[in-house]
């Protein structure tokens, strides 16, 4: 009985965080056995109820884009750019660097209200965005805006960011197992690694799209997470091993990908911005601990609204 109750309980939670629309899209889905195939559902929902904002916003990426930023690949789904491309991403890591030594000391009790996943989460607040401006202002830059429009063919949302850390650790779960990104039908993250980050140090890894919709069908598990053999993570996988500053742009919602199987002995540490095709594609509630989610912090969508394509990415 008390299996039935909790079932129950997953399902109403569910409902309350996608929507009713959303909701019904994903069970109808899973009844006919392609829940990867709701987001696709979902994003043509979302567009019929108010036609209008999409239209906008593809007027306003043509207004402001200008093609001199790296290009993330519709093919493949990803980029690694030189970092350098990018103005202002040392200062970045320097910040991000500053911040994590500064919070080294609470980094525990961090970890320990962090319950959802204690082998990744956020340490960043919205005062250190507010005192240290320059983080918001890369994840809103001319660059980021325009590789991130070329890529969605409109402006998109900036969903949340944070700064994460994954401590050593020797689970395979949840996140750190291969999955993609779900009721959106574009998430796109941008990792930044803070310090080195080694093969043993957990880094975020994954096969690029069209690899992944390969495997979906070699597998026959289209529209759903294929089965990943050893062979194929051997020869399909890409990381983000790099020194302080190495980036990459993924797709996480075409990209089948997994991220914090930490086995050195040293934490990994990432500042991320993440952008969706609508930033309320879920109802969650405020956690820090998670990411900060842009939609819980007016005051920061007040501050960063600078002109009328920064209003719309975080309105």
């Amino acid at each position: 009985m008390r299996a039935f109750f909790y079932k129950i309980k997953r399902i109403l939670l569910k409902a309350r965080s996608v929507g009713l629309g959303g909701y019904l899209i994903k069970l109808f889905c899973i009844a006919f056995d392609i829940p990867n195939f709701s987001k696709h559902l979902y994003f043509y929902y979302r567009i019929l109820k108010n036609p209008y904002s999409h239209i906008k916003r593809i007027l306003i990426s043509r207004k402001f884009m200008v093609h001199n930023a790296p290009v993330i690949s519709k093919t493949e789904g990803y980029v690694f750019p030189d970092p350098d491309a990018y103005p202002g991403i040392q200062n970045v890591v320097e910040i991000c660097q500053r911040l994590y030594r500064e919070k080294l000391e609470n980094i525990n009790s961090l970890q320990r209200s962090a319950d959802r996943k204690e082998f990744f989460y956020n340490i960043l607040t919205e005062q250190d965005i507010i005192e240290n401006p320059e983080l918001m202002e890369f994840a809103l830059s001319d660059k980021v805006l325009n590789s991130l429009m070329s890529y969605y063919g409109y402006v998109p949302k900036l969903c949340s960011l944070g700064l994460f850390v994954s401590p050593p650790n020797t689970s395979t779960k949840r996140s750190q197992m291969w999955h993609y990104d779900g009721t959106d039908l574009h998430h796109v993250k941008c990792f930044i690694n803070v310090f080195d980050v080694g093969e043993d140090d957990g880094p975020f890894s994954f096969i690029p799209a069209d690899r992944s919709l390969e495997l979906e069908k070699v597998t026959s598990r289209r529209w759903k997470v294929p089965d990943i053999t050893e062979e194929n993570e051997l020869k399909d996988v890409i990381q983000l091993v790099s020194p302080p500053g190495g980036l990459a742009f993924t797709d996480t919602s075409r990209c089948l990908h997994y991220g914090s199987r930490v086995r050195g002995d040293r934490p990994r540490v990432v500042f991320q911005f993440h952008y969706a095709v609508h930033a309320d594609y879920t109802n969650l509630t405020a956690d820090p601990s998670r990411d900060l989610r842009i939609i819980h912090y007016p005051k920061l969508r007040q501050i960063f609204s600078k002109d009328s394509l920064r209003e719309e990415v975080l309105r």
